[in-house]
């Protein structure tokens, strides 16, 4: 609901006086602090300014009674005709004078628009919106106004002098807040050295950490050349014993020998894993692409794997594959993979069984390790995933193991173009998924994909 509480007629310069002290006043009688009672009188001088030097005309102030409260400023003027409004509120045509005083109006106010009147000259309207205005009743207003009207007009010096004030009071705020400008500038110098110099002390570091890092994936790798030459002699020479070449053995040496080159067979795997892994990050790992059958890989790793499955605990399981095409990849990192697979399927895995299948389409391979063992639970998948990383369990304090296998295989899976996923629920078992490409027909450095895994 917009109601008039105010009408001056603008002929003379007092009159814009007169605007502008009206304008002041009914903002003051609204509640407005004395920011937007100088904004919305400023408003009312310049568009009264422009009325008197077009011939004339008159101001309309009104309070528009809703949430939140507005005050709505109305000039009409008997000026020249205006054929383009448009271009005189964009300031690309127009009296000077007038376009200056519609730029200055709408710096201030939050809605500024003009039209042509029929009849000659401009109508101008400009509100602004009052938010911590508390909102009016009509009765209260129609008092307010009665009130504002016995307050009197007073004199054209009494306004100077008042707007004198006003722009002291600004003067002294803009005093104010330069000290404050220049205080916080000072502060932000002070911030920006100290981030310069924190910058240069984390590139040290990093460049330092990058050096350490380097030092540690060549001295892991030594050290794994240097050890796997002795623990390779110690599984051979057990082997040798195990197979009778030098007579006969007892129960107890048996075990012993077997208990040794499984050992010697894990310390085998790990330093392999660890070489893998140095030879990844140093971006050196290649693909030697050849061509070969899921159902000789799948020959090759039963062979393997039968040993470790005497007993009839947990039996595992070989689909039949003899049907597939050709895969053209790296069929050692592809065995890799699987025997990762598999191998940690057989160690958390206490009845049931472990199948291996796999499936083909056009384009790609899926490999498939489903166990029946402990699951994982999905807030530990992710982790099993991340170097040394293991999941507490009854059976991971029984079985050894370093949290390599499934990091590497990972990244050996990347660098074939394929993906590990996983299927899991704790204590309903496990299902690996391993898909990569049919064909891959280049050698690709691992420094390609190392990151991505």
């Amino acid at each position: 609901m917009k109601r008039s509480v105010a009408r001056i007629a603008l002929k003379l310069d007092t009159d814009v006086v007169a605007a502008r002290r009206r304008a002041r006043e009914v903002a003051w009688m609204l509640g407005c602090d004395a920011q937007q009672q100088i904004r919305i009188a400023a408003a009312a001088s310049e568009l009264a300014r422009a009325a008197v030097q077009r011939g004339g005309g008159k101001l309309d102030v009104a309070v528009e009674l809703g949430e939140p409260v507005k005050l709505h400023l109305d000039v009409e003027d008997r000026g020249p005709v205006v054929r383009d409004v448009s271009a005189l509120l964009s300031g690309r045509e127009g009296d000077s004078l007038l376009v200056a005083a519609l730029r200055s109006a709408g710096r201030v106010v939050d809605e500024l628009a003009a039209d042509a009147r029929p009849e000659g000259g401009l109508r101008v309207h400009a509100a602004t919106r009052l938010p911590g205005v508390t909102p009016l009743a009509v009765h209260e207003l129609a008092t307010r106004t009665e009130e504002l009207g016995r307050r009197g007009s007073g004199s054209v010096l009494d306004e100077a002098h008042r707007q004198h004030q006003e722009v002291l009071a600004l003067l002294e705020d803009a005093r104010a807040r330069q000290s404050e400008i220049e205080r916080l500038s000072r502060e932000l110098d002070e911030t920006n050295r100290g981030v310069l110099a924190l910058h240069s002390q984390l590139y040290d570091a990093a460049a330092a950490l990058e050096r350490v890092s380097a030092l540690k994936s060549e001295f892991l790798s030594s050290l794994s050349h240097e050890i796997r030459t002795p623990i390779n002699s110690i599984a051979n020479l057990s082997a040798l014993l195990l197979a009778r070449t030098d007579g006969e053995l007892t129960t107890e040496q048996e075990r012993q020998l077997a208990y040794i080159q499984r050992s010697a067979h894990s310390l085998v795997q790990l330093v392999s894993d660890h070489l893998d892994m140095a030879k990844m990050e140093a971006g050196k790992l290649e693909l030697r692409v050849t061509r070969f059958t899921a159902s000789d890989l799948f020959t090759s790793l039963r062979g393997m794997f039968r040993p470790l499955v005497v007993g009839g605990v947990v039996e595992l399981v070989f689909d039949d594959v003899s049907r597939l095409p050709t895969l053209q990849t790296d069929e050692g990192k592809v065995s890799q993979v699987l025997r990762n697979l598999i191998a940690n399927a057989l160690k958390f895995t206490e009845r049931g069984s472990v199948r291996v299948g796999a499936e083909v389409d056009d384009e790609s391979a899926c490999f498939h390790v489903a166990d029946t063992g402990i699951g994982i639970a999905p807030e530990n998948q992710a982790r099993i995933f991340e170097p040394f990383e293991q999941v507490e369990s009854h059976v991971q304090r029984r079985v050894s193991g370093t949290g390599l296998g499934l990091p590497l295989s990972r990244k050996l899976a990347s660098l074939l173009g394929g993906r590990i996923t996983l299927k899991s629920e704790a204590g309903a078992g496990s299902t690996f998924s391993f898909s990569i490409p049919m064909c891959r027909g280049d050698s690709s450095p691992a420094a390609k994909v190392a990151g991505s895994a």
